[in-house]
């Protein structure tokens, strides 16, 4: 508890960290796609390169204000739309909430606070949403014929710029038809084995961090974002499931390995960080003020070996943390495994390295090269430098045209690199069976607070009092406590107490809880009252989803109103609108830039909506 002599729990808690926090600021027979036939394949290397490269872009913007007016299910015909609304409604509903409304800011203004016109107009967003990916990749195709261009385009993001087409409440938003540009570059160009230039990868669809809200949840929204993106406004029948797999903020964990092998996904990029830090020769165990902003690695990750190569610092740019790798172990792709601890089952993905320092640079400069693994090619000739990073940000130069075309104009145009897209590179050099390694938990690295920490301290922060709101606390509880102070003497941004403090990243979670087993318990029993109610039939279900007994992914993704008459016959049946309603809660932005007017609350609209169908 907190005391006059300021004894608190964040007292304690930071003790702690001062100590482990630095000071500083089934499956292999599936990759016969990648490996068999080898000598039919082209090969991807050109004469004299030694480093292969590759691009993946991020697209995404949430469901701000994902508010449905549960009054109105009942009076909704069967067949008819049961939706949350998309941005481009939210930005009409904030002009003119109506009279039943009542989420709304202490200074009277509707929720969301956020200004969704100027965030959808930036060229950014405009650019990279609409034409930047098609367009330029036909000019890679043209100049690079092995590369691809990975991108995440998030069913979210996808929904919401589809809104606004029909809204036409956001300049530049006005064509109904924009999804052609994307399904007429998906589908016509490809690399020399035949892959798409334009690889449209799997991603969560509300940009969920797996790792932090356990696999049933990590699974439908992977679903969800597959039977989006076959949406006809999209791409549609030509709708093919990648093999790749792009984590939000690059949250791996080898616990998501079976659900990715459950839908057929090959790869995940990897920050490489979390391939170094588990080598037992890792160099900053006892070296505080080196290893920036993040706990030393647990001994239980400490479980390969690499004797070639060495360890290389990089800066990142303009930010206080320091990536450590070892490469070429760093630089070069390995298969990943989860165990069953009951079982002994294994599931394998290969993990596809991501240089964190090169993608922080590019995403804020603009460019990068290979520099930092050319002394390693006399090594191995495996080496993969792969590129991250959003594709829309409006600060930075990761939004800008420019950036995205640099990847073939300078990365790959660079002496002695050759870029490659994932499968291309793939088919030539999938890793040895033999080649399986241990990744750390954790992130990418500018978390900036916790530098990409494997015990997910950005999302999971403690429960505390803020320093500006000691006076009022105190005034309220009648007591004197005072905030904590760091080793210089000053004031604590925050002053962790489990007893009286408050996060509203720990409040979401924990609400999160709930409503999620209410969603788990809705699907089992309808599932258990209708062993044969919905599995995949036509050649587009087997590929957005897994095989056997389930929810409808269409109904969970674009639901209409079942008859509540007939067992919810033509539509969407409760358990699964309960599932449509709960997966935009946790989308993991809002829970990264520190807590605002209304992002504690964002959650619990979806919850509560949830609530009323899985009730």
């Amino acid at each position: 508890m907190i005391t006059k002599s300021r004894i608190s729990a964040k007292r304690a808690f930071f003790r702690y960290l001062s100590i482990v926090m630095f000071s500083c600021i089934v499956f292999s027979l599936s990759f016969q796609t990648f490996a068999a036939d080898t000598e039919t394949s082209e090969d991807t290397t050109d004469s004299g390169s030694n480093i292969y490269a590759t691009h993946i872009y991020h697209n995404h913007m949430p469901n701000f204000w994902p508010y449905y007016d549960l009054s109105t299910y009942d009076s909704t015909p069967v067949g008819g739309e049961i939706r949350y609304m998309y941005d481009g409604q939210v930005i009409d509903l904030k002009n003119n909430p109506p009279s039943n409304y009542t989420y709304y800011l202490p200074n009277g203004s509707p929720m969301p606070h956020d200004d969704l016109v100027s965030y959808y107009s930036h060229n950014a967003k405009t650019g990279a949403y609409l034409y930047w990916g098609p367009n330029i990749s036909y000019t890679l195709n043209q100049n690079h014929p092995y590369a691809q261009m990975h991108v995440t385009m998030s069913g979210a993001v996808v929904n919401n710029v589809n809104d606004l087409m029909y809204t036409n409440n956001v300049p530049n938003y006005n064509n109904t038809n924009w999804g052609s540009v994307w399904k007429n570059a998906y589908t016509g160009v490809n690399t020399v084995n035949n892959n798409n230039t334009l690889d449209l990868i799997h991603f969560t669809g509300h940009h969920t961090m797996g790792p932090l809200v356990g696999a049933e949840y990590f699974e439908k929204d992977l679903i969800y974002h597959n039977a989006t993106l076959a949406q006809s406004y999209f791409l549609g029948d030509s709708f093919e499931p990648s093999n790749g797999f792009f984590p939000t903020e690059l949250g791996f964990s080898e616990m998501l390995i079976p659900t990715l092998n459950k839908l057929g996904i090959k790869w995940s990029a990897i920050a490489n960080v979390h391939f170094s830090r588990t080598l037992q020769d890792y160099p900053y165990l006892d070296d505080p003020g080196v290893d920036c902003l993040i706990s030393p690695p647990n001994r239980a990750d400490l479980q390969n070996t690499s004797d070639v190569g060495s360890w290389v610092s990089q800066n990142m740019f303009n930010e206080q943390q320091v990536t450590h790798n070892k490469f070429p172990f760093a630089s070069t792709p390995h298969w990943v495994r989860y165990v069953d601890p009951e079982s002994g089952n294994e599931d394998k993905i290969i993990g596809i390295p991501v240089a964190q320092a090169e993608s922080w640079e590019e995403g804020y400069l603009g460019s990068v090269t290979a520099d930092a693994l050319k002394p390693f090619t006399g090594i191995s000739d495996k080496q993969y430098f792969v590129i991250a990073h959003d594709g829309d940000n409006s600060s930075g130069r990761s939004g800008a045209e420019d950036t995205w075309e640099n990847a073939g104009y300078v990365t790959y145009s660079d002496s002695g690199v050759t870029g490659v897209g994932v499968d291309e590179y793939l088919i030539n050099n999938t890793p040895d069976e033999n080649d399986v390694v241990h990744v750390q938990d954790g992130s990418w690295i500018d978390t900036r607070d916790s530098s990409s920490d494997p015990q997910w301290l950005h999302w999971k922060l403690p429960p505390g009092i803020w320093k500006g709101q000691f006076y009022d606390f105190n005034n309220v509880n009648n007591t004197d406590y005072e905030p904590k102070t760091n080793i210089h003497g000053e004031v604590e941004g925050m002053t962790v107490s489990f007893e009286y403090g408050y996060h509203f990243l720990e409040r979401n979670f924990a609400l999160l809880q709930a409503s999620l087993n209410y969603a788990n318990t809705a699907e089992q029993i309808w599932l258990d009252d209708h062993p044969n109610y919905w599995s995949p039939s036509t050649d587009m279900d087997h590929k957005i989803t897994y095989e056997g007994n389930q929810l409808n992914p269409w109904m969970i993704s674009y639901p209409v109103k079942g008859d509540p008459n007939n067992d919810y016959k033509g539509g969407a049946n409760p358990a699964e609108l309960a599932w449509y309603f709960l997966l935009p809660a946790i989308d993991s932005g809002f829970g990264y830039y520190d807590e605002n007017e209304d992002d504690s609350v964002k959650p619990t609209l979806s919850f509560n909506q949830s609530l009323y169908f899985s009730k």
